[in-house]
């Protein structure tokens, strides 16, 4: 069986359009009040965008994506250039981290150190 370039693309396509409404769906699930006003397209938007930015970094894949997009709810959608989140730009910036390892790093030190405030 021989797939054409145009097939791999709409299967690219349809792909991509799967994953973006697991994440609308995922968002909505976990951040109701941040998304209860915004419109789907406008969320969508986001989410490309976030998707752009994560693969400036080399988070690109669906889980750690999935990760950053939390962290654009959880801090704000300029967590990765604000400086008061310094702390992820500078693990989204370790070259010598894969986008998996920058996205661990980011959510250990949301686990210790910023519940241990909360305690």
């Amino acid at each position: 069986m021989i797939i054409r370039r145009e097939q791999m693309d709409i299967l690219s396509e349809h792909t991509l359009r799967q994953f973006l409404d697991r994440m609308v769906a995922h968002l909505k699930k976990e951040f109701p009040e941040q998304t209860e006003n915004m419109p789907e397209d406008d969320l969508r938007d986001l989410i490309n965008q976030s998707m752009e930015h994560a693969e400036t970094y080399g988070v690109t894949d669906e889980v750690d994506i999935e990760r950053y997009l939390e962290c654009t709810f959880l801090y704000r959608r300029d967590f990765d250039s604000n400086p008061q989140t310094s702390w992820a730009r500078e693990n989204l910036r370790d070259n010598d981290l894969s986008g998996f390892d920058k996205m661990n790093r980011i959510n250990d030190y949301e686990l210790f150190i910023l519940k241990l405030g909360q305690l």
